[in-house]
């Protein structure tokens, strides 16, 4: 009986950043806070018309934050993937579940650069430019063309509230429970017995819950537009089935190896 040899350093280093692509996931991070750098040259500025209503909404503040999204994709979601596929013996179950990982960040990037290339006004910008209630004074004003006409000091904030376009909290959400859900339907038929079989199914249905109520509170939170969220929606779901296939195609193309 023949022994395999342990892989060399070199190929279990190749093994950790591509096979289980956190390479990408680390790209990602790096384009991602390139583009987010909060400079004018790379921010679009669009003109700000006082009379536009649905500008003048009071932000709520967060319901969801941000870090809890990625704390449940990445403590919680990320484990089970690789739990489930361990349990079903699917090939590969480290590179199917750090594939969520990299798919999320794919979509924050595609997010990042939607949000300072369109430039679009969140509903409350209104309330940080001009950092106080409506008056008819600035109601009659027939537009204000770069931050530098709001009276508010605070132009950090003024940056953020022109990246309303698209959610990055919806694609966010609704990537990591697309792609969670994925998984657990590559892993289904392999489940022995019916109740695991519906346990694992509405687990997956648990996660798009999730991820709708995350992406329904950026619009009773003030934080963005209905389309702004669909949109965001729609990316996360896109970046999902898309990273999905890409992953179980490595996947498949491991194991057609080994198996010749």
């Amino acid at each position: 009986m023949t022994t395999v040899p342990p892989a060399s350093l070199p190929r279990r280093l190749y093994t950790l950043l591509v096979t289980d692509h956190l390479l990408i996931f680390l790209v990602c991070i790096l384009l991602t806070g390139l583009v987010s750098i909060p400079l004018s040259a790379y921010q679009t500025t669009r003109p700000f018309f006082p009379a536009e209503s649905s500008l003048w909404n009071v932000y709520k503040g967060d319901t969801i934050p941000t870090a809890l999204v990625f704390v449940v994709h990445y403590a919680l979601l990320t484990p089970l993937i690789y739990h489930f596929a361990c349990v079903t013996r699917l090939s590969s179950p480290s590179t199917l579940a750090l594939g969520l990982p990299s798919a999320t960040m794919i979509a924050v990037l595609i997010v990042e650069m939607g949000k300072g290339y369109v430039g679009r006004l969140r509903p409350s910008f209104a309330t940080v430019c001009m950092d106080a209630a409506p008056t008819k004074a600035w109601l009659d004003l027939p537009s204000i063309l770069s931050d530098a006409a709001c009276p508010a000091a605070d132009k950090k904030l003024l940056h953020d509230a022109r990246r309303s376009f698209p959610s990055g909290h919806a694609a966010l959400a609704v990537c990591g429970a697309a792609y969670f859900q994925l998984c657990l339907m590559r892993a289904l038929p392999k489940m022995e017995g019916s109740f695991r079989r519906l346990a694992l199914y509405s687990l997956g249905w648990g996660a798009m819950l999730w991820a709708a109520y995350v992406s329904a509170s950026r619009v009773f939170d003030n934080a963005h537009h209905v389309s702004d969220v669909a949109v965001g929606m729609i990316v996360g779901l896109w970046t999902a089935r898309v990273h999905f296939l890409f992953v179980a195609g490595e996947i498949d193309r491991e194991r057609a190896t080994k198996e010749d």
